[in-house]
């Protein structure tokens, strides 16, 4: 007699992928190159609002806190790439009073928002 037909494998389930954050990569002098995330859930800003954190991804150490003062206004600035920094939410809505520094395009040697001028 004919075999009996195999049974019908079963559906496969969703399968959940973890994506990172939208965010860009920037290079500093301290971290090198660190992928970070647009969003302000990822940025803390301290109650005196002298110094802040953003958490990254640092290839060295994976998902990371890291010192940034450059989003108050401060420090060094990191190298934003072609982009700048104009998609951050600390730079486009700050929900804290930074320093009054305003970023201005000056490529050099193709790094472009390297420099900066208080007003």
């Amino acid at each position: 007699p004919p075999s009996a037909p195999a049974a019908a494998a079963p559906a496969p389930g969703p399968v959940y992928t973890p994506t990172a954050p939208s965010g860009q990569w920037i290079y500093t002098d301290t971290y090198g190159w660190v992928w970070t995330p647009y969003d302000q859930s990822y940025t803390y800003v301290t109650p005196a609002q002298d110094d802040a954190y953003e958490y990254v991804y640092y290839p060295a150490y994976g998902w990371t806190w890291i010192h940034t003062p450059w989003v108050i206004g401060v420090g060094p600035y990191p190298y934003w790439g072609r982009l700048g920094p104009v998609h951050f939410a600390w730079y486009v809505h700050p929900w804290f009073r930074p320093h009054r520094v305003y970023y201005y395009h000056r490529p050099y040697y193709g790094r472009p928002y390297r420099g900066y001028r208080r007003r």
